[in-house]
C-alpha cells in the first residue's frame, strides 16, 4: 500500500512538473493572447499589466515545483519595489482580475487542446490541473482585493488627514503669531478636532499668540461654544494668548446664554485690528508657514 502511495505520489510530481515546463514553455504565447483581448488592449499601461502576468506565472511555477500551493505563502507577484496604492494608479483593479481569469482559461483550454495528446493526460489529471489553476486564481484574487481594500483604507485615512487640516488651517503670519479662519459650520466633531489640532500645533511651532477668525462661522450651538471656550483654556495654558474676531452677534448671545466667560481673551472686530494691537500692521506681516 505504501509503494503504491510512494508511486502516485512520484506520478503526481512529475505530473506537476510538466505542467511547470508547459507553461514555461508557453509562456509568452499565453501573455499574448491575454492582452489581445479588448478590454486588456485599451488599458492605459499594457506594459505593467504584461510585467504583473509574468509574474504571476513564474510564482505559479515556483510554488507547484516547490509544493506551496497554499494562501499562506509571503511571495507577491503583484508588485515591483512599489506600493499597492501607486499601482492602482497606472493599473486598474478590474483589469487585473480579468487578466488572471484569462490567463486561467488559456491555460485550461492549452492543456485541453494540447497536453492531453502530449502527456497522455486522463480526465483526472485533468482535473487535478483544473484545481491547481482555480487554486492559484483564488489565491491571487484574494490577494489583489485584500492590497486593494488596505489601500483604500490608507487613502481614506490621508484624505481624512488632509480634510482635518483643511478644517482647522493655522497660518502663520510673524515665527509667533498664526491666524486661525474657521469658515462654516462648527459641529462637535470639528470643535473637537479644532481643540487638538490648535494644541498640537500652536506647541510645535511655539505660537505665542493665535487669532480666531470666525467671520465665517455663521452659528454654533452649546456644545461647539463650550469646546471653544475649553480649546481657548487649554491654549492659555500652555501660554498662547487668544484673539477672537469677527464674532457674529447669534455666536455672541450663545456664548452669554452658556455662561462662558471670555474675560482674558482678547476680542476684535477683525484681524486687521487684531494684528495692530500687537503692534502690527497687516502689510507688515509675512506669512511664514502653513498645514494646508
Amino acid at each position: 500500500m505504501k509503494e503504491i502511495l510512494n508511486k502516485m505520489k512520484r506520478d503526481r510530481e512529475l505530473l506537476t512538473q510538466k505542467i511547470i515546463d508547459h507553461v514555461l514553455e508557453n509562456e509568452q504565447e499565453l501573455i499574448n493572447k491575454v492582452m489581445g483581448k479588448g478590454e486588456i488592449q485599451g488599458h492605459h499601461d499594457v506594459k505593467e499589466l504584461r510585467d504583473i502576468f509574468t509574474h504571476f506565472l513564474h510564482r505559479f511555477h515556483d510554488r507547484l515545483k516547490t509544493a506551496q500551493l497554499d494562501d499562506n505563502s509571503p511571495q507577491t507577484f503583484l508588485t515591483n519595489n512599489t506600493t499597492f496604492s501607486s499601482l492602482e494608479n497606472r493599473v486598474s483593479v478590474i483589469a487585473l482580475i480579468e487578466g488572471l481569469y484569462e490567463i486561467s482559461k488559456s491555460i485550461w483550454t492549452m492543456f485541453q487542446a494540447e497536453a492531453r495528446e502530449q502527456f497522455g493526460l486522463s480526465s483526472d489529471e485533468l482535473l487535478h490541473v483544473h484545481d491547481l489553476l482555480n487554486k492559484e486564481i483564488k489565491i491571487a484574487i484574494k490577494e489583489i482585493l485584500n492590497k486593494h481594500v488596505d489601500s483604500t483604507k490608507e487613502r481614506e485615512a490621508q484624505f481624512n488627514e488632509k480634510l482635518n487640516e483643511l478644517s482647522v488651517p493655522i497660518i502663520n503670519l510673524t515665527s509667533k503669531i498664526a491666524v486661525c479662519p474657521l469658515i462654516g459650520t462648527i459641529d462637535e466633531k470639528r470643535g473637537q478636532l479644532l481643540m487638538v489640532q490648535t494644541l498640537n500645533v500652536c506647541k510645535e511651532r511655539k505660537l505665542s499668540k493665535l487669532i480666531f477668525d470666525m467671520s465665517g462661522v455663521p452659528d454654533i450651538d452649546d456644545i461647539v461654544a463650550s469646546y471653544i471656550n475649553s480649546v481657548i483654556q487649554s491654549l492659555s495654558l500652555i501660554g498662547v494668548h487668544i484673539t477672537l474676531t469677527g464674532v457674529r452677534s447669534n455666536i455672541a448671545m450663545t456664548v452669554v446664554q452658556q455662561g462662558i466667560n471670555f474675560q482674558h481673551v482678547h476680542i476684535a472686530p477683525n484681524v486687521p485690528q487684531a494684528l495692530e494691537s500687537y503692534g502690527l500692521k497687516l502689510e507688515e506681516t509675512k506669512i511664514r508657514g502653513s498645514n494646508l
